[in-house]
C-alpha cells in the first residue's frame, strides 16, 4: 500500500507500460508503473494476453489489488459514476445485494445505515474490496428505501453515496441489429447502426459497442 497526500497535483499523475526482464520459464514480460498514484486509482489491476477472447482471473489473466490510501478521501465513487445517488437494481433471482461502498483505507471501520427504517443486520458481510454483502431478504421490506456507509476517521465523519434498491427483471429474450445484412461503404461515409434488445419489464439494460478501432475490443455485452 501507498499513501500519498490528498493534495497531491493531478499533473503528476502517469501512468507508463514498459518492457521488462524475463524470468527463466518466463520470458515475456511487461511492467507497469504508475506515478503520482491517487485514491481514485485504488482497485484490481489485471494483465493478460491481449489475444486471449476469454479473461479468466488465475488462468489466462492475473490481478492484484491495491489501495491507495487517501486519509481525506476513504470513501469512493464507482468509474462511471458522477453523483453521490446511485441506483442498485436487484433482479428476481438475486440472493444477495452488493451495496460497492468501496473504499482507500483498508482498516477503515464501516458501518451501514439503512433508510428510513433500519436494516435486518444478520448475516451482512463487509468486503473492503466490493464493499457490503446484504442477504436479499434483509432488503426485501417496504420500509427500507436505501442505504449509505459511514465511517470516521481521525475524528470526522464520512459519507459514502447514497444507494437506493430497485427491484428489475434481468431475461433478455432478443436482440437485433439494423441493418442485419453485410454493407459496403466508401470512404467518408456514414455508417449508422441500430441495437434493440427485447427483455423482461423493468429490466435496467446497458448496450455497449465493440468495432474495429475501439479503445476497449471485446465480445458485445448487454
Amino acid at each position: 500500500m501507498s499513501q500519498l497526500p490528498s493534495s497531491a497535483p493531478q499533473r503528476l499523475r502517469r501512468v507508463v507500460v514498459s518492457e521488462c526482464e524475463g524470468q527463466p520459464g518466463r520470458p515475456y514480460c511487461k511492467r507497469l508503473v504508475l506515478r503520482g498514484a491517487m485514491a481514485k486509482d485504488t482497485g484490481y489491476y489485471c494483465c493478460y494476453y491481449t489475444s486471449t477472447k476469454a479473461i479468466i482471473d488465475g488462468t489466462t489473466a492475473v490481478s492484484v489489488y491495491a489501495f491507495i490510501r487517501d486519509l481525506e478521501q476513504p470513501f469512493l465513487l464507482r468509474a462511471g459514476q458522477n453523483s453521490n445517488l446511485e441506483t442498485l437494481f436487484i433482479t428476481h433471482s438475486s440472493t444477495h445485494v452488493t451495496v460497492p461502498c468501496l473504499v482507500s483505507v483498508p482498516d477503515l471501520n464501516v458501518t451501514l445505515h439503512a433508510y428510513p427504517s433500519p436494516l435486518d443486520r444478520s448475516d451482512i458481510k463487509w468486503n473492503n474490496k466490493v464493499g457490503w454483502i446484504v442477504p436479499r431478504h434483509a432488503v426485501d421490506n417496504p420500509m427500507v428505501l436505501g442505504v449509505t456507509c459511514v465511517a470516521t476517521l481521525n475524528g470526522k465523519d464520512y459519507h459514502s453515496a447514497n444507494y437506493l434498491f430497485h427491484t428489475a427483471g434481468s431475461r433478455i429474450y432478443d436482440v437485433k441489429l439494423f441493418p442485419e445484412d453485410p454493407m459496403e461503404l466508401m470512404v467518408g461515409e456514414t455508417l449508422t447502426l441500430n441495437c434493440t434488445a427485447m427483455v423482461e419489464f423493468n429490466a435496467g439494460v446497458n448496450i455497449k459497442w465493440a468495432y474495429p478501432g475501439a479503445e476497449v475490443t471485446g465480445a458485445c455485452t448487454i
